[in-house]
This record gives structure tokens, sequence and C-alpha cells, in this order.
């Protein structure tokens, strides 16, 4: 419809505001980025031909009011803030984040008293992520000391205009964290928490910190403070929680591994994979609410990450060669089911006991979703419903880059966990499943290079 009025109208800006946050809301990022991309093309040449009429209401009749296509300042900053986190966290494009940014902060300052503190916050606060994202990027190590200089000096002007948005001081103790000061990102995440103590990112990041200063007994506490604040065991989790509900876990079960060995932690591992068929069922063959052992199945080999979801069977696989996560879930017939087995248990993360470092573009919205999530449903952006309102009604006919992603994410989970498994069995001494489970990630993913350095682990202990 949308787009019918789009070739109706004649650069109607409302019509692509609508248009560009319904695509947003779809997950259809690619297309919003164009529809974003004509939308300030349209405003900023309004603004530079009309600016008058374009910031001051003309007197007008009742019809002419009702039809008036003019955009006011705070539209056109809500787009930008809108465009530059979505480029941070689905397009990963450091340039155009800090493009958006900037842009916010022109329109901002164009009348102080037509943008709220909150507004001009959150423009800094994408300021700071596009640079820290460009410090990522940048080839020559000399230029990333003064790049996050710049993205630790735009989270502090964020704070300074909204002090109490925990999304920022989380991304300023993450900052710190990259940056190797330690101190001051405990104290940033601390007062996050303070703020927000249910956001799951938040206690993760401090949990990481607490552990990368060998407090072990330390971040297991906090492990479980997070537990206490949360409830997120008991809940129905959103996708962004359950996501990082999952990886939390897997922290957690490491520091546990490091903490009581090797014995300890493989007693979870049942429950990382339950959790993660929870999280990802539309990638998973099993029902995660079926037990995870079922004596009247057979295990079958499958792939869990076809682009459609028609579920398919094999015929089964030899009992020495497990290779597909349902494979974890279902037994064959008169196997029985042992401690210390890949047939019996499934694990998770890599060969140290250190997690994979969080993409820091996807916890910008994850972290500010996180406890907001539980507490309504999908909000909506300037007016235009909510994902669940709008999927309802419009099936994309193929897979959009939000699906992907979410593919991406499923797989890169999926492989977590079969590496921490191999890495546990190999510690164990059972170089048999530890090779079983890396068989299984190698399925899964064969381009994690983490896969490869434990099969080196595995041959090197195999020669010696």
């Amino acid at each position: 419809m949308l787009y019918r009025a789009a070739q109706k109208t004649f650069q109607s800006p409302k019509i692509l505001r609508y248009l560009a946050f319904t695509l947003y809301t779809l997950g259809d990022y690619d297309e919003a980025e164009l529809a974003l991309e004509a939308y300030i093309t349209l405003v900023e040449k309004i603004r530079e031909t009309k600016t008058a009429e374009f910031f001051k209401k003309i007197p007008s009749t009742e019809n002419e009011n009702k039809f008036s296509d003019n955009e006011s300042v705070e539209h056109v900053v809500k787009v930008l803030i809108t465009g530059s986190e979505m480029m941070a966290k689905y397009l990963c494009k450091s340039d155009k984040t800090l493009e958006y940014a900037n842009k916010t902060l022109t329109w901002c300052e164009i009348d102080d008293s037509l943008v709220d503190n909150r507004s001009f916050a959150q423009a800094w606060r994408c300021v700071g992520v596009g640079y820290s994202l460009t410090a990522r990027e940048v080839i020559d190590p000399e230029n990333r000391p003064d790049l996050h200089s710049k993205a630790i000096e735009a989270f502090d002007k964020s704070i300074s205009l909204d002090p109490d948005a925990f999304e920022t001081h989380y991304l300023l103790a993450l900052e710190y964290a990259i940056t190797r000061d330690i101190s001051k990102a405990i104290d940033c995440v601390r007062q996050a928490i303070v703020l927000e103590n249910e956001s799951v990112p938040c206690w993760h990041l401090l949990v990481l910190l607490m552990s990368s200063q060998k407090d072990v007994q330390g971040a297991l506490k906090a492990c479980e403070m997070c537990l206490k604040e949360t409830d997120l065991e008991n809940t129905d989790l959103s996708v962004d929680d359950g996501e990082e509900f999952l990886s939390f876990k897997l922290t957690q079960n490491a520091l546990h591994e490091l903490a009581n060995g090797p014995e300890a932690a493989i007693q979870n591992h049942e429950k990382l994979f339950i959790l993660y068929a929870k999280m990802f069922p539309e990638f998973t063959l099993v029902s995660p609410n079926d037990p995870p052992y079922d004596s009247s199945s057979s295990r079958k080999q499958s792939n869990a990450f076809d682009d459609t979801q028609t579920q398919t069977t094999q015929s089964p696989k030899p009992a020495t060669s497990v290779r597909s996560f349902p494979s974890v879930l279902e037994k064959k017939d008169g196997d029985e089911s042992t401690d210390g087995s890949i047939s019996s248990i499934g694990l998770g993360n890599k060969d140290t006991l250190e997690v994979p470092k969080t993409n820091y573009a996807s916890s910008i919205a994850s972290s500010r979703n996180s406890a907001s999530s539980r507490r309504s449903i999908t909000p909506t952006i300037s007016g235009i419903p909510s994902a669940k309102s709008v999927t309802s009604f419009i099936a994309p006919s193929q897979p959009i880059l939000k699906m992907r992603h979410r593919k991406q994410r499923a797989t890169k989970s999926l492989v977590d966990l079969w590496l921490s498994s191999a890495s546990t069995f190999r510690r164990l001494g059972n170089l048999e499943e530890a090779q079983k489970a890396l068989e299984s990630a190698e399925e899964t993913d064969n381009s994690n290079p983490d896969l490869w350095c434990q099969y080196l682990s595995i041959l090197l202990i195999d020669n010696n």
C-alpha cells in the first residue's frame, strides 16, 4: 500500500517516512536503507529551498492542514536516529552510522527548542557507536586510540544530556573494556545495572570484566545475581532476550568449568542444547518441550539450517558418528544414555574458557530492548504497527535480511555449543566424543576458524 502511495504522490516525505519505518519493522533492512536515503535527500532539499515554510506552521484551512506534507524537525531526527542504529546493528556500516548520527546533530542544532534532550542524547550515542565501529575497522592501528577517545567523549556527552539512559552507560563500559580500562568499565556497567537491573547484556559484561581480572568466584556470584534479578529461567523470553540469555549461560558454564573442572560443567550441557532449541525452534527438528532422550526415536541426520522449514528424514547414521544437532536430542533404539558421552549430552563454547566477544553493533538494540520487551508488546515506531502485527498480514516471498541474520546467529550459537562440547570432552580425555562434536560443528559451519584450531589440538594430543 505504501509503495502504491509513493507512486501516486509527488515526493511525499511523510509516505517515505512511513515506508522506511515499516520496512525497518519488517526487517527488510536493504529496502529500508533505500527508503531512508530517499527521505533524507528529500527533506534536505526542502530545507534548502523552503526553509521558512518548512519550519514554521503556516495558517491554513482545515483541509489544507490535513493534507499538508511538511515534516517537523522531530520527525527527521527520529528517522535519522533509527537509520543510524540500523546501520550499526544490522548492516554493519560504520561510515553510514556516523554519517546519519552527525546529520542528526545538525538537525538537532537547528533549534534547541524543537528537540528534547533525550533525542540529543540519542544522537550523541549514535556518534559514539559510529566512532567505535570505525575504530574496529580502521587499518592503521595508530588511528584507533583517537577514534576510541572520540567515542568515549560522545558517550560522555550523551550521558550528560540523559543520565538515566542505561544503554549509554553500557556502551561506555564496553568502550572502556575495548581500550583495556577495566576499572572504569566496571564502574560504568555497574551504573547501568543500577538504572536497569534486568538487562542481561549489562550483567553479562560485568561477568566478563570480573573474569578478566581472574575473579572467577566473583564472576560466578554476579551470574547468580543476574539470574535472581532477571528471573529469565522462569520467563517466556523474547528473541533478543533469548539470544542474550543463551550467550550468558555459555559464559556461566565456562566459568563453572574453570572453577570446578570439566566433570562439573558437563552436567549443564544438556540444558544448554534444550535452551538453544527453545530460542531457535525454526532451526530445530525436535520440539523444545519433548524430552531430550527418547528411546522410541532413532537418530537421524537432518540439515537444521535449510532455508525452508521442510522436514526430511534420512537413513540413520552409524552410532559412531554424531553430526547434527537433532541427533543430540534423539537416541537410537537400544542405545543406553551414559555420562560423559556425546550421545547423551550436549555442550557449548570454545577451546579456552573464554566466551566469544559479543558483536558490538548487535548490542545496541538488544541492551535497549532487554528490559522493555517483557513489559510490553513489541513497540511501535512513529505510529507504525509493531513487527508482530505487520508480519501477521504480510508474508515475504523470500528470506529478508532479518531472517538471514537470525539464521546466521542460530548457526553461530550452535557451533559455539558444539565447540564447547568438544573442548570439554578433550579436557576430560574423551577424544572420540570430542571429535564427534567437532564433526557436528563442521557440518553446521565449516568456515569457523575455532573449529580447525580444535581439530589441531586433538591431532597434537594424538601425536603425543
